[in-house]
């Protein structure tokens, strides 16, 4: 395009009208990059890059500079009432005649180019209602979707508002009718306990226990603070592989900030463990975890009272209940 400068005064030549604040306006929209062009060669197109120009998609009017063509490696002529546009093979590439008023116009579309937007799975899921988060992939997967890049990092998407909004609950069976899996590893149950109103030898406040699913086996955790989760879950994966020689292949939990995080997230991936999580504010979802971690509370209330021992000793009770657990035939 020509420089701004000497747009006003084309504009005004070709509207044959006084440069009014609106046009400025127009005028002042503009951005620098880069813009292709279609240029008519009788029948066909030929398409052509022009680089830093000023692009303003605005204009009532698209003026292409002659020097932009040129350093964009292509020489125009002028011949009779046509304007050619030649490749650095002398070859014409485009012919553009000359209207009634002498002015060489092109009548086909351009397209800027720009790069696509770079757009997040969480902020789809709000600009387009709320929608289930697979049909957002499903979207970008197909290209129907355009303009756009969608960036999913893997870490699970918490919307608060669907939840608030959804009027419709998985229904809570009172029995358990799911078919345990097929072997140890394959689905793993946990979930954090805590903080404990008194502090255990150690100054220990949370426990978090690993169920197997098909085993129903469980080893527990006594921690400090919830950031030892992850590496609690390190070691028990670690033991798993060795002592078992087994991969955990699905991890059922609640929607804890313990667990969604971003180093969470990236160890599961690069183990390649499938995240279950629970709906939110729903306990009965994670039943085996939930149940186990009410019942551990009962006992260890039962044992300390019954042996009238302090009850800051409740760590200790808390394995004594879990070795009872897995030895008992239950």
């Amino acid at each position: 395009m020509t420089p701004l400068c000497n747009c006003f005064v084309t504009y005004q030549e070709i509207t044959q009208r006084p440069i009014t604040a609106a046009d400025k306006r127009v005028f002042y929209a503009i951005g620098i990059g880069n813009i292709i062009i279609d240029i008519p060669n009788g029948e066909s197109s030929t398409q052509i890059t022009l680089k830093d120009i000023l692009h303003a998609p605005d204009m009532g009017a698209t003026i292409v500079s002659i020097s932009h063509i040129a350093k964009a490696g292509f020489s125009v002529c002028f011949e009779g009432q046509l304007c050619k546009i030649k490749d650095q093979r002398d070859k014409v590439i485009g012919t553009i005649p000359a209207s009634d008023n002498g002015l060489y116009k092109v009548a086909y579309v351009y397209a800027a180019v720009t790069a696509p937007e770079q757009v997040d799975l969480a902020s789809m899921h709000r600009r387009l209602s709320h929608i289930a988060l697979d049909a957002i992939q499903t979207l970008f997967q197909s290209r129907v979707a355009e303009g756009m890049q969608l960036i999913d990092n893997g870490v699970p998407i918490i919307c608060n508002s669907y939840k608030h909004a959804k009027s419709i609950w998985k229904t809570i069976r009172k029995e358990h009718e799911e078919l345990l899996v097929p072997s140890f590893g394959v689905e793993v149950h946990i979930d954090l306990w805590g903080p404990s109103p008194i502090t255990s030898i150690g100054r220990r406040k949370y426990y978090i226990p690993f169920t197997d699913n098909h085993t129903r086996y469980t080893c527990l955790e006594i921690l400090c603070t919830k950031d030892q989760a992850l590496d609690a879950y390190k070691a028990f994966t670690a033991w798993v592989q060795t002592q078992h020689e087994a991969q955990i292949r699905h991890l059922r939990l609640d929607c804890g900030g313990k667990f969604t995080g971003m180093e969470f997230t990236k160890f599961l991936k690069e183990q390649g463990t499938e995240c279950r999580l629970t709906m939110h504010d729903m306990l009965q979802h994670n039943g085996v975890a939930e149940s186990l971690n009410r019942c551990l509370v009962e006992y260890v209330r039962a044992i300390l009272h019954q042996s009238r021992l302090p009850m800051n000793l409740w760590s200790e009770a808390t394995h004594f209940c879990i070795w009872l657990k897995n030895w008992m035939s239950t």
